[in-house]
Order: structure tokens, then sequence, then C-alpha cells
């Protein structure tokens, strides 16, 4: 089985979600779910909304099939990626680049990108999703 990136910048404003950050600016981490619920109740304690609370998790992501669609672009700088999408509502943002690759051998039925496994990389201080290579 392929190794996973390591850890990532995971949403933990969605219980549960998978939902992968592209961008960590502006927003606050935390180390593990226990540590961002701990982050959480001490600004709550201090009478602020959990908006100033953790946002992501760095955790690590396996590697995992999915079918996915296309659901937003977006262009930041030079660098250029598109958000993917599961039936669940789970994002995952793709560089440009490792898209191309991808669609070059892709299945794809009704706008959905057949099963496919994916892993999480990380270019510059981004980090994102690519198709795991035989």
């Amino acid at each position: 089985m392929p190794k996973s990136y390591g850890p990532v910048p995971v949403n933990v404003r969605q219980p549960g979600s998978k939902t992968i950050f592209h961008d960590t600016d502006y927003m606050r981490g935390a180390d593990s779910r226990e540590h961002a619920a701990q982050i959480d109740a001490q600004l709550d304690e201090h009478g602020r909304t959990h908006g100033y609370g953790a946002s992501y998790v760095m955790e690590v992501v396996l590697p995992f099939t999915a079918t996915l669609r296309v659901h937003d672009h977006y262009k930041r700088g030079s660098s250029a990626y598109v958000v993917l999408a599961d039936a669940d509502g789970n994002r995952y943002p793709m560089f440009l680049g490792d898209l191309v690759t991808l669609l070059a051998e892709a299945t794809m039925e009704d706008g959905w990108i057949t099963a496919t496994m994916y892993e999480t990389c990380k270019k510059g201080s981004a980090y994102g999703i690519r198709r795991v290579l035989s």
C-alpha cells in the first residue's frame, strides 16, 4: 500500500470530515482533535466564539479510494488548483498539474471520476491530493 505524505491539515469544523485545507493562512491549527477541543474550551471560558478556535488539525490521511467530481477551481498567485468533492460533500484540493495527469487516464461517468485511489501531497506550503500511481 502506498505511504501517505504524513500529517496534513484537516478541517475540524465539520465532525468526522477528512476535508483537507489547501491553504491554512489565517486559520488556527492544532496538533490533534483533542488539542483542538482544548483550544475551543479555553476560548469558550473567555467568552469568545468557536470561530476563533482551532480550524484544522495536522493528522495523517492514509491513501483512500473515492469517486470525485470537480467542485470548484481557484488561482492564487502563480498556483492554480481545483477542488474535487465526493457525494458526501467532503472537498479535496488538487493541484492543476495533478488534475491533468489524473484526467489523462481517468474514466468518467456523468461528470464523476470513477473510484480512484488518492494520497496526500504537499507543494510549497500548500496541500492537496493526487492519484496514486501504480
